[in-house]
């Protein structure tokens, strides 16, 4: 693949190599790509699943019936063992003799459930979903054990397991667009226009909850309201083919038949796809089977199982590899597994796809800066950096708000031994993201080897304020202000630690350094 253009002048010393190396270590952003600044969630794609049929307006009115946590029963067998390849015969016989063992393990029946869903047996799923419902009452279990429900025509105890999902964690957006999606077909408008908002509240880049909240806005007769929701939703996503379909539709309604033509060959794919009219078709249409799969390959993906997530994403995208969000996963899925040359193939194609989303560039730009150095005791690549660095420069182009993206450019730039403009990206995204402690830690580690002891020391500050329980904040500024000759100052951010962690060997460490030095000093007094 060909670098590049765009190049950078990276002249630098024997010293300010060692200097990089060491901030490599210290600041731990080599290897497998977890200190993007960005958890998991940030990067990963909308967790979709199916919606499959109308669920009746009344359902809200009744709670399905719950097993007690005391009474969950045994754990079920496959009806078609014969169906599940040997892999997945012996998870289930495991997980089953798991349960067995001890059958108040929530856990293990959620994976259990999980199983069971992907092989499509949905009545043994939703046996396990309730067991661990049950035991955990978290919200990933109600929302589970609603899908699969739904797929059984229980719908009746669907709804109301999609309003526990809700109630129990309200950022939950797949559980806000399921449930927008029952109030559509059940005629239950404001409701449902409800439920898609707080889906985008939960999730501001969900590519379901503005076609839903559009699409409501078209069934209550609000044409200019819903073109809005598109035209705002298609400048970060112009390829969406659903949502150019929709956008037509509303241009028609508003007598724009130039504008509508338009939209609407944009999005004939849409169309050919089975809803030439969105407003006499159904809403579930706009939730593929395919989603299930995302799904399920995020849920393993969080769980730690990562190449049964790559095998389920792999077979989406074969289907459709014009699915941006599989593309997106499968990239993120591939980094994980430090299978880089693929992550990088496949994040380009994503990117070939939809050429302004951001987070196609920001994995790709990991992608890049975990091959340029996969572990801290290795050289970095400046070719491949620069090339990380033009990915990140584009995702900032394209959302200059995003604070993760910020933080990966400070990550490139330090290990390009561009320390100064490293630490203003650092400076920017603790601007943005004003709760996390990453920022500034990341900032103070740099202070710290360039020798700016005191403004390193105020970086840890800021850091410890942003993570009261954090005893290493403490260490870190303990050890800035020790370099920096405030031995006070020092003695009083180990206090703090200390109260913290009061068996930290590091803390003690530095502690009987500063002591040392205090009684050193002319007449035994305290520096700083």
């Amino acid at each position: 693949m060909p670098f590049p253009v765009r190049t950078t002048g990276s002249g630098r010393s024997s010293g300010v190599a060692v200097l990089a190396s060491a901030l490599v270590i210290a600041i731990g952003i080599g290897g497998s790509g977890c200190g993007e600044g960005a958890p998991d969630a940030a990067g990963d794609p909308p967790e979709h699943a199916p919606s499959t049929g109308a669920m009746t307006p009344d359902a809200a009115a009744r709670r399905p019936v719950q097993p007690s946590a005391g009474d969950v029963g045994t754990p079920p067998a496959p009806s078609r063992p014969q169906d599940l390849g040997p892999d997945t015969r012996s998870r289930v016989e495991s997980l089953r003799a798991r349960i067995e063992a001890e059958p108040r393990n929530g856990d293990a029946w959620l994976d259990l459930g999980r199983l069971f869903h992907a092989a499509r047996e949905f009545d043994a799923a939703a046996r396990c979903y309730a067991a661990s419902d049950a035991l955990l009452r978290d919200a990933g279990s109600a929302y589970l054990r609603a899908l699969v429900l739904e797929r059984l025509n229980r719908r009746d105890e669907a709804v109301p397991l999609l309003r526990t999902a809700i109630d129990r964690d309200p950022m939950l957006s797949t559980a806000r667009w399921h449930l927008a999606t029952a109030m559509l077909e059940s005629g239950d408008i404001e409701r449902a226009l409800a439920e898609a908002r707080g889906a985008i509240t939960a999730w501001p880049d969900d590519p379901v909850a503005p076609i839903l909240l559009a699409r409501g806005l078209l069934q209550d007769d609000r044409p200019a309201e819903a073109a809005a929701v598109l035209e705002d939703f298609i400048r970060t996503r112009p390829g969406d083919r659903r949502a150019r379909w929709l956008l037509g539709v509303a241009y028609r309604a508003l007598g724009r038949g130039e504008d509508a033509a338009r939209e609407q060959a944009l999005g004939r794919g849409a169309g050919a796809d089975g809803w030439p009219d969105p407003l006499l078709d159904s809403v579930r249409r706009l939730v593929t089977p395919d989603r299930a799969a995302q799904v399920e390959a995020i849920e393993m993906l969080r769980a730690g199982r990562v190449d049964e997530a790559i095998v389920a994403l792999q077979a989406v995208v074969r289907k459709d590899d014009r699915d941006l969000e599989a593309q997106i996963n499968l990239g993120t899925a591939l980094r994980r597994a430090m299978r880089l040359d693929e992550a990088i193939e496949v994040l380009e194609h994503a990117i070939r796809i939809n050429e302004t989303h951001e987070m196609a560039h920001f994995h790709l730009a990991g992608a890049w800066r975990q091959k340029a150095m996969p572990r801290a005791d290795v050289r970095p690549d400046a070719a491949m950096l620069q090339h990380a660095l033009v990915h990140v420069e584009d995702v900032i182009r394209l959302k200059p708000t995003f604070a993760p993206g910020h933080g990966l450019r400070g990550e490139i730039l330090t290990l390009m031994v561009r320390l100064d403009e490293a630490l203003e990206s650092y400076a920017v995204a603790a601007r943005l993201d004003d709760a996390s402690p990453l920022w500034p830690n990341r900032r103070g580690m740099i202070l710290l080897a360039l020798g700016r002891s005191e403004l390193a020391a105020l970086e840890f500050r800021l850091q410890g304020a942003r993570a009261p329980m954090d005893a290493q904040a403490r260490l870190h500024e303990g050890t800035a202000w020790f370099r920096a000759g405030r031995l006070s100052d020092a003695m009083a951010a180990i206090d703090q630690g200390l109260a913290l962690a009061p068996e930290d060997a590091a803390l003690r460490a530095l502690q009987a350094q500063v002591d040392a030095a205090r009684a050193a000093a002319p007449g035994g007094a305290p520096g700083g």
